[in-house]
């Protein structure tokens, strides 16, 4: 009963930890526009680009290969100049694909990184689901109920694989259909666990982010698809 009574937070707490990093990244980035995820390109835009205030395409992001079916663009996240763009049809387990606006702003590119998972494999579902806040980046494979977290190198993003995985302490399912971080904590929804649904919280550990299960569980008090 303790436990349950610790991990039943209020809706408000959990409203405030998914609204507040999100706010921040809106203002940082104005708004963001892209593609359906049925090519394999997606589109930056901002408002207030021409005289007039209307919305104009300022740059186009694209991949390096090009292939039908990567589905780049399903899911997307921006945080002051990083984008990143999930793309989870990508050969040869899914992708997070980020892109560094330059210095003379944003204009057509290709990524400057490809994250991706250490231990895939191609039916994980990798980079369903993404989220960025200034240097840490977090990626979902519901498959495997898995959200894997990237820490940005010294010197500047590169391919490479995941910094640490978070995963649940028993089984779940649609975890990582959501996604929040900020520079200490992770929230991972997981709505279909447990009846109720499931908000899985992690606190990044003093001695930085390592593999881990979570640090706390909020639960709602009825069924429905919390999380």
């Amino acid at each position: 009963m303790a436990h349950k009574r610790l991990v039943k937070i209020s809706y408000l707490v959990f409203f405030l930890l998914l609204v507040l990093p999100l706010a921040s990244v809106r203002s940082a980035a104005d708004d963001v526009s892209w593609n359906d995820g049925s090519a394999s390109q997606s589109r930056i835009c901002f408002p207030n680009c021409s005289a007039t205030g209307s919305w104009m395409q300022l740059a186009e992001l694209t991949d390096t290969t090009q292939a039908i079916g990567e589905e780049v663009g399903l899911s997307v996240a921006i945080s002051g100049n990083t984008a990143v763009v999930a793309a989870p049809g990508m050969a040869p387990y899914g992708a997070a694909l980020v892109y560094v606006k330059s210095p003379n702003g944003w204009g057509n590119m290709t990524q400057t990184a490809t994250l991706t998972p250490s231990d895939g494999s191609p039916n994980d579902a990798f980079g369903e689901a993404v989220s960025i806040y200034a240097n840490t980046i977090v990626v979902s494979a519901q498959n495997v109920s898995t959200v894997y977290l990237f820490v940005k190198p010294k010197g500047g993003w590169k391919n490479m694989t995941e910094t640490a995985k978070l995963t649940a302490s028993v089984g779940t399912s649609r975890f990582g259909l959501a996604l929040a971080v900020t520079p200490n904590t992770v929230v991972v929804g997981a709505y279909g666990t447990q009846q109720e649904g499931t908000a899985y919280i992690y606190v990044k550990p003093k001695g930085g982010w390592h593999d881990m299960q979570q640090t706390a569980e909020f639960l709602a008090n009825e069924k429905g698809d919390f999380g």
